[in-house]
């Protein structure tokens, strides 16, 4: 195994409010909630978490408000031995609230966090790129204050100046739209991103064929290579290395925050550290989400989870 540097970029962090109910969720009507949990988060966090558990080098790169000796991250980054690199905002960081329910559907309210002011967003920028990574991953939404193009700035910029790093964007609708124009090595969308991205509806991407189609046409289009997670139905691939499917393991759903997230990261981690063929890698990036579900609220798997998760069935698509 390489131990790979990773540097990973959380434009808008957030603290995840969990919420879970005693009943199926009841619009327009009151609800019980029997358990809470809070918890500092992000698909950054995720990340970074992840692949310091699976032994790589991370360094996690991000926002944080004013007035605190010692903010959350660096609270995680000590306990999950990565380093956190902040810079402070008057803005803080935001809340996010996810309920499930008592059949497990899971519901959420995200807010847009920031405004960010251009000067924090450049030193926060500038900090990233100095770093000297192996993999750059830009994780998440962006937040207001910052351009919709940001992540299509950063990822030329890397191309440029870091020839043979290996870029991961996992964005959604605009930031995602823009930031593919760059060409990064990887994108990570789910079926409804991905569906966003290529202009169809969700549902016409149900049908595999079409699916394949879609990737293809953003792979020709942009050289980049497209890992879409697809729920309890698995993850599809296309790209270099061939196009494959691979099946969920099937667990009992007690935490869906972060299950993507650990999929891309257990994916590059198998393919890049440990140079597996495409088919190894999305079974490990399979077990490793089926793993993270089977956790509640935002707890994240550590290698042993993985290993009791049982292999699933990767096929030539």
């Amino acid at each position: 195994m390489k131990h790979l540097k990773w540097a990973v970029l959380a434009l808008n962090p957030c603290i995840d409010h969990n919420c879970y109910l005693d009943s199926p969720i009841k619009q327009g009507s009151i609800n019980r909630i029997i358990k809470t949990s809070i918890s500092y988060a992000g698909k950054g966090l995720n990340q970074a978490i992840v692949a310091s558990r699976l032994g790589q080098t991370v360094s996690y790169y991000s926002f944080c408000g004013q007035g605190q000796n010692r903010s959350q991250a660096e609270e995680i980054g000590e306990r999950e031995a990565f380093k956190v690199f902040e810079t402070r905002s008057n803005a803080g960081i935001r809340t996010n609230i996810k309920v499930i329910d008592s059949i497990g559907s899971g519901t959420e309210f995200n807010e847009k966090g920031g405004p960010y002011t251009e000067e924090e967003a450049a030193a926060l920028i500038r900090s990233f790129l100095n770093s000297d990574a192996d993999i750059y991953s830009m994780a998440g939404s962006i937040p207001q204050g910052l351009a919709p193009n940001t992540y299509a700035e950063i990822i030329s910029k890397i191309k440029r100046e870091k020839p043979g790093a290996i870029i991961l964007l996992d964005a959604d609708r605009e930031a995602l739209a823009l930031g593919i124009q760059a060409s990064p090595t990887l994108i990570k969308p789910n079926l409804r991103e991905l569906a966003g991205l290529a202009g169809v509806s969700e549902s016409e991407l149900q049908d595999r064929n079409r699916l394949k189609e879609v990737c293809s046409d953003i792979f020709r289009k942009y050289h980049s290579n497209v890992l879409c997670t697809l729920d309890a139905q698995g993850a599809a691939y296309y790209g270099e290395g061939g196009q494959f499917l691979a099946d969920a393991p099937k667990v009992s759903l007690r935490g869906f925050s972060g299950a993507g997230d650990t999929f891309l990261t257990a994916f590059c981690f198998s393919r890049f550290a440990e140079n597996a063929q495409i088919p190894e890698a999305m079974n490990y990036a399979s077990r490793a989400a089926g793993a993270k579900v089977a956790l509640e609220g935002t707890a994240l798997p550590a290698p042993e989870d993985i290993q009791q998760i049982p292999t699933v069935a990767v096929r030539e698509w």
